[in-house]
Parts: C-alpha cells; sequence; structure tokens
C-alpha cells in the first residue's frame, strides 16, 4: 500500500523591506516562489501565491489582503482559490492567453495607468514577453520601494544556467529569443526603472541584495551565451529532475 503523500506546508524563504517571499516547503525541483508586497497602507497585495496550510497565518501579521496578482499566464498556480478565500480581486495580464491557460473568468485586466486607483494594485506593470498565445508576462514596478517582480524570464535555478551574474535566462527563451530589456526601452517607466539599483524577485529561486537593471538585462542581451555549457548539463539536470520525482518532491507550481 502507498503511504498517503503529506500534505503542503508553505514555507517562509525571505523577509525584505515591504514585504516576503514563500515557498512550499519541500519544494526542490523548480524553486517555487511567490511573494506578498505591503503598501504603505497596510495592504497586502499576493503575487503568483502559492496556497497550502499555513498560508493564511503567515500573512496574518502583515496586513489586510487586498488583491491577488498574477503576472505569467502559466503561473496562476492557486491564485483564483487564494482570492476567492480572501474576497479580493484577482488581477491577470491583458493580451492572448497560452492555449489551455483560459483566463480566470471574473478576473481584472492589469492596467499601468490605473496604478493605484480605487482599488487597484499600488504599482506599475508593463508587458515583458506577449507572444501571440505563447508567452504571456507582465512585471510589476514598485517605484517607492524600488522592487522589482520577474515572474519567469529570469531566475536562479540550476536549469536557468546563471553564470556571470544575479540571474540567468529562461532556458526556453535562449531558443526562442528574448526582450530587449526589463520593461519598456524607452520612456518615464524605463527611465524610473533603471534610475538606481533594484531589488529583484523571481519565481523560480532567490536573488539576493539590489542590483543595476543593465546587470540584469545582460542574460537578455546575450541570450545564447553558454547555450553549449546548458546543453552539456541537461542530461544531469533531466536525471535530477527525475530522482526528485521519484523521491515525492513536486514537479510543478
Amino acid at each position: 500500500m502507498t503511504a498517503a503523500a503529506e500534505p503542503a506546508v508553505v514555507e517562509l524563504v525571505a523577509e525584505f523591506d515591504g514585504g516576503i517571499t514563500w515557498t512550499l516547503a519541500g519544494d526542490s525541483m523548480l524553486e517555487c516562489r511567490a511573494h506578498a508586497l505591503v503598501d504603505g497602507s497596510g495592504g497586502v497585495w499576493l503575487v503568483d501565491p502559492l496556497d497550502a496550510d499555513g498560508l493564511d497565518e503567515l500573512l496574518a501579521p502583515l496586513g489586510t489582503v487586498r488583491g491577488v496578482i498574477v503576472l505569467l499566464d502559466r503561473h496562476l498556480r492557486q491564485a483564483p482559490a487564494v482570492a476567492e478565500r480572501f474576497g479580493v480581486p484577482l488581477h491577470v495580464p491583458p493580451g492572448k492567453w497560452r492555449s489551455g491557460h483560459p483566463r480566470p473568468a471574473g478576473s481584472i485586466l492589469l492596467d499601468d495607468d490605473a496604478a493605484g486607483a480605487g482599488d487597484a494594485p499600488p504599482f506599475r506593470f508593463a508587458p515583458l514577453v506577449a507572444r501571440d498565445g505563447q508567452w504571456l508576462e507582465w512585471i510589476l514596478w514598485w517605484s517607492e520601494r524600488r522592487v522589482l517582480v520577474v515572474p519567469e524570464v529570469l531566475g536562479t535555478p540550476s536549469y536557468y544556467a546563471p553564470r556571470t551574474g544575479p540571474a540567468g535566462l529562461h532556458p526556453a527563451l535562449r531558443l526562442m529569443g528574448a526582450p530587449d530589456s526589463l520593461g519598456p526601452a524607452h520612456g518615464a517607466l524605463r527611465d524610473n526603472i533603471a534610475a538606481a539599483p533594484v531589488k529583484i524577485l523571481v519565481g523560480h529561486g532567490d536573488i539576493s541584495g539590489t542590483h543595476d537593471v543593465e546587470h540584469l538585462e545582460q542574460p537578455l542581451q546575450h541570450p545564447r551565451l553558454g547555450l553549449p555549457g546548458l546543453a552539456a548539463r541537461m542530461p544531469m539536470i533531466a536525471m535530477r529532475f527525475g530522482r526528485a520525482r521519484r523521491n515525492g518532491a513536486r514537479s510543478g507550481c
């Protein structure tokens, strides 16, 4: 008889000025991360949330949950259920969602022009990748705290192959082609993001400290750098994933 799987439990990864990052205990394959951002009025905004036992208790000391934000069509995770449980809006990126990942009914489209208006999140948003149903990803920019959230394009797990900088590029984008910059290449938002070092939060792995945007963008501007080395390591990474799956590690977010 197969033993019943242990219930998933949330685990605090980091606390920072303005919020926290959490994951699921034992989640070692994709190094999934979710974030809670606390605005100046004590409102808590959950970004690509992972739901499991202990989440409500983890969030309670932060303030009142005001909304749930999804930045990537494939990062829906448990966002609809979390939004429903807290009775708050679910905000998602506009555009064509990937096949098999329909936009949740009743969700509200992110709108950069509405930042902080009414019940809208007090952040700026901009498209990072929007490729006709193949990849839909937006960034979140919190100017007051200089926090940039990038859910998928950049990360730190081994399969992202971070080599010379704080983060690596998603392996699929090494072949598909990466965006030119973290946000619009021109305009006031881009200037604001690049004005000083930022704290970057990612959906996979962890990045410590603050970094110049130009340094973070190096993998975008040289997407094929290190590709032969990544290809050589892929069999070992696949073996490690397979072993982790057989040992009961989660294979997704």
